[in-house]
């Protein structure tokens, strides 16, 4: 599903305080509720606890951090520009004899930016693994960056638990 709204989606305000985005990595085709991270635009951090806790962790980064991440993930990684059903497609299709099949039991990762004029969502199965195998599909790199990020960020507010 292509992103909605402009593609110079921007940062909502912090007193806002609404959420921006929000990142799921699941064994199943559907995200779970509440997802693995959430980040809000005045840097406020949901992170669910590690399994088999159901908690919902709280952690915080600086506005300038907030603002360097949405950065980031927009301007530098194009993260509205990124499509699904394309990172799909380019991994069905067979590229340097690198072709990377569905994967038994790979996860999946949800990913979904909300903002004032846009709302985008990516789904993408097995991105670790297959961010690895296929270097030369340029979105699921760059999904990939966008997800690590936040999954670091997720990592940090887990372990000071």
């Amino acid at each position: 599903m292509p992103a909605t709204g402009s593609a110079e989606c921007a940062l909502p305000p912090a007193d806002t305080h609404s959420s921006i985005l929000s990142l799921d990595v699941v064994d199943a085709a559907t995200p779970r509720l509440p997802p693995l991270i959430t980040v809000h635009a005045d840097g406020r951090l949901a992170v669910r606890g590690k399994p088999p806790s159901s908690r919902v962790l709280s952690g915080h980064i600086t506005r300038a951090e907030v603002q360097e991440l949405w950065d980031q993930i927009i301007a530098r990684d194009g993260l509205l520009l990124i499509d699904s059903e394309r990172i799909a497609a380019a991994l069905g299709t067979p590229n340097s004899g690198l072709l990377v099949p569905t994967m038994a039991d790979a996860p999946w990762s949800f990913l979904v930016v909300t903002a004032p004029g846009c709302h985008h969502a990516i789904r993408v199965e097995g991105s670790a693994l297959r961010s690895v195998a296929r270097p030369d599909i340029d979105a699921l790199q760059r999904f990939r960056r966008v997800e690590v990020s936040l999954l670091e960020m997720a990592t940090a507010v887990q372990m000071g638990e």
